[in-house]
């Protein structure tokens, strides 16, 4: 293009573009002056498209006609919202409408975050004909594992803000039920000053699923978050939200975007990886130390990772992406592309996880010390109180806007009876730990049902200890996410905590720790320990049960936590 048909811009503000079933579907147009045609970026938003006017413009500078659409029932979109369930259908209608315009050479892609990156992966299994690329960022595999629930606990603040984020706006032309509504939104917005005097807002002590369903949960008029509410276990319901049987269905290639710290993290790397298995070369995976879609800044939580990590630029790396299979551009090059904490430098990998990376097992021993020797002998085991009513509140970590997110100092958290802490001698050498981590606890309560939450923490040499990634079980789910099963109280059970992926330099010096605890509040919902979690925050007026939980770290039941440990060749 020349200088002066960049400058020249066509806008076409309201376009309307009919779904399968006739409903228009609203959207706006900005391209480069001139006929044409142009390939076409699409990103398809609950987020009010007219945000991304923009990001319109670069693309269209960049030769590009970008189409910002509002998904149906949002903003200008007619018919009802209900996530997810109709964007297969709509996005393949709006593909094709656009692939039939005059100033699109027919090809289209895809590209955008979170919610905006979950609906590209509902329609590559369609196969649309016209899409010829696309560009998922911080986005789940599975609605269910990754964003409703972890370990069959539910996702409380992200969730909740969430839905009160949406239902703001669709009330945006009911001003005393808005204003209602936007007091409850100060009350799930947390400071990380708040965060670190360990505030937990009146909103999150007093939630309830019923109380939550019958406020921002009805704006919608299809009772959506009532239905996700009910659907406590996997099954059909969740099915169609589980991308991952889909792979052998996706004909496109992508390009996966994800943070260590994001609040999709393992969802992010599980596409990558469940496509390649599936056969499909043609995917890409970029992992930063980000928390949710703040691709492009250097300071995450605490920390900051330096100058190099901007040198993967946002924008330019999704024009690259699309001009290699639009225009012919350069080949990629390899098809792992992560950032190693710690070191704070990019590394490219052949594959995910790297070759290189094995499992260690580090023991959790009854005295407090992580080591990779096994315990021996019997030991007394490890006993601590879990109270629902007190829950350790959330500091940092894999969380959504609404909460401070990454990696922060736990010094706020030292002291506490509940939670039981791990620590390695100081390093005398180097260890990369790059790849999915997990705790087998060996473990039992006095209730019949209860949770165990698992921290990975990085301590520096002045005593600062830094989360990494962390994870969840709620006990009744030890063995299937789809058939709960109460625990006999007092027999010891193994339990699998998924603790999700991370890349991390343990320096020369530092500590290796491992927290276990039973609560994780308000980034989960409190287990009550009665059976029964229809509750949501400590004050909720049902009946709780203090349990009085047990790990095991004997010679019979080592719990311990397995560590994907980078090996290379000296010199490498």
């Amino acid at each position: 293009m020349t200088l002066a048909e960049q400058s020249e811009l066509v806008y076409a503000e309201q376009l309307l573009i009919p779904a399968v079933d006739g409903t228009p579907l609203s959207a706006s147009l900005t391209r480069p002056g001139g006929a044409g045609p142009f390939p076409t970026v699409l990103t398809r938003t609950p987020y009010d498209r007219t945000n991304q006017a923009a990001t319109a413009e670069e693309w269209a500078r960049a030769g590009y006609a970008f189409v910002r659409q509002d998904v149906r029932g949002r903003f200008d979109s007619e018919g009802a919202f209900y996530p997810f369930r109709d964007d297969p259908t709509d996005g393949v209608s709006t593909i094709a409408w656009l692939a039939e315009q005059p100033w699109c050479n027919g090809s289209v892609v895809m590209t955008g975050a979170s919610h905006v990156g979950t609906v590209q992966y509902l329609v590559a299994p369609r196969q649309p004909a016209a899409l010829a690329a696309a560009m998922p960022e911080f986005a789940p595999a599975s609605v269910y594992h990754y964003w409703w629930r972890h370990g069959g606990a539910f996702r409380l603040s992200f969730n909740v803000a969430w839905a009160i984020l949406l239902a703001r706006d669709n009330l945006r032309h009911y001003p005393d039920r808005l204003a209602r509504l936007q007091e409850q939104q100060a009350q799930v917005w947390v400071t990380p000053e708040e965060m670190r005097r360990l505030e937990i807002k009146p909103f999150f002590r007093a939630w309830s699923p019923e109380q939550h369903a019958e406020s921002p949960g009805d704006v919608f008029g299809t009772g959506w978050f009532a239905d996700f509410m009910r659907e406590r276990s996997f099954g059909p319901f969740w099915e169609a939200y589980d991308f991952r049987p889909q792979h052998q269905d996706f004909r496109v290639p992508m390009l996966h975007v994800g943070g260590w710290h994001d609040t999709f993290a393992q969802g992010t790397i599980d596409s990558f990886t469940g496509l390649s298995t599936a056969g499909h070369a043609d995917q890409r995976l970029i992992m930063g130390p980000w928390r949710h879609v703040n691709w492009g800044q250097r300071d995450v939580g605490d920390l900051d990772f330096g100058d190099e990590l901007l040198t993967v630029d946002p924008f330019q790396t999704r024009r690259a992406w699309f001009d290699r299979w639009l225009r012919d551009g350069p080949a990629d090059g390899p098809p792992v592309l992560i950032f190693v904490m710690g070191q704070n430098a990019w590394r490219e990998e052949e594959t995910w996880p790297p070759p290189a990376a094995g499992e260690d097992a580090w023991y959790l021993h009854a005295d407090g010390r992580l080591a990779r020797e096994a315990p021996s002998g019997d030991r007394e085991p490890c006993t601590y109180d879990y109270d629902p009513r007190n829950p350790v509140v959330t500091l940092g970590g894999p969380e959504w806007v609404n909460y401070p997110c990454g990696p922060f100092d736990h010094a706020p958290l030292e002291g506490r009876r509940d939670i039981l802490t791990f620590e390695s001698a100081p390093l005398e050498e180097d260890i990369e730990v790059t790849g999915r981590v997990s705790v087998r606890l060996f473990a039992s309560s006095s209730a019949v049902d209860t949770d165990f939450t698992a921290k990975l923490l990085d301590v520096h040499t002045d005593g600062r200890a830094f989360n990494l990634c962390d994870g969840i079980i709620r006990a009744r789910y030890r063995d299937s996410l789809s058939h709960p099963a109460p625990l006999t109280p007092g027999e010891p059970v193994e339990l699998d905590i998924d603790l999700w992926s991370t890349s991390n330099l343990f320096r020369q010096g530092h500590r290796i720790r491992i927290d276990i605890s039973s609560s994780n509040f308000p980034r989960f919902d409190v287990n009550p320990n009665t059976g029964d979690d229809s509750t949501g925050g400590p004050d909720t007026p049902r009946e709780y049960v203090v349990a009085r939980n047990t790990v095991y770290c004997d010679q019979d039941r080592p719990s311990h936590v397995k560590l994907p440990v980078v090996r290379r060749p000296l010199g490498r």
